[in-house]
């Protein structure tokens, strides 16, 4: 009885999976986690898709994931990551990433997250997703002030 309630609740949850693996594919959006506590980044392959990587050239590590934000964001994207953990904020931040088929240009994203927390309110993890923007001007907004 147990074994069939199991196999049953098994297929469901691969069932889910496929049809959550499914929408975020015909959205073009990658998925992510960030470990606060060992550093560790974890990425699904929508992820190694946007960003145009190979699983096996990448670390894991936030150090090489900053690597590929553009010099003049990376200031304002990581005081938003810093306000997530500290403040309890939702990261929303437009992006830009190096283009490896086009080393002089760029391409815009969009990154949202949450950071979960344990039942003392430490920080343990941050997940969310990233999307390619076809158009500058959400990013440009973030700029007013900067």
């Amino acid at each position: 009885m147990i074994s069939t309630q199991l196999r049953d609740i098994t297929c469901k949850l691969s069932e889910l999976e496929i049809r959550v693996d499914a929408a975020l594919t015909a959205a073009g959006v990658g998925v992510w986690e960030w470990d606060l506590k060992t550093g560790r980044l974890y990425w699904d392959k929508r992820m190694f898709d946007i960003y145009q990587i190979n699983p096996n050239d990448f670390s894991h590590k936030y150090s090489e994931f900053r690597a590929l934000i553009h010099p003049d964001d990376v200031e304002r994207v990581e005081a938003k990551i810093n306000d997530c953990i500290t403040r309890d904020e939702q990261f929303v931040q437009y992006f830009r990433i190096k283009n490896p088929t086009n080393p002089s240009g760029w391409k815009y994203i969009k990154g949202k997250g949450s950071v979960f927390r344990n039942k003392k309110g430490e920080a343990l993890y941050m997940a969310g997703i990233n999307m390619e923007s076809d158009c500058p001007e959400e990013w440009l907004k973030t700029q007013v002030g900067a």
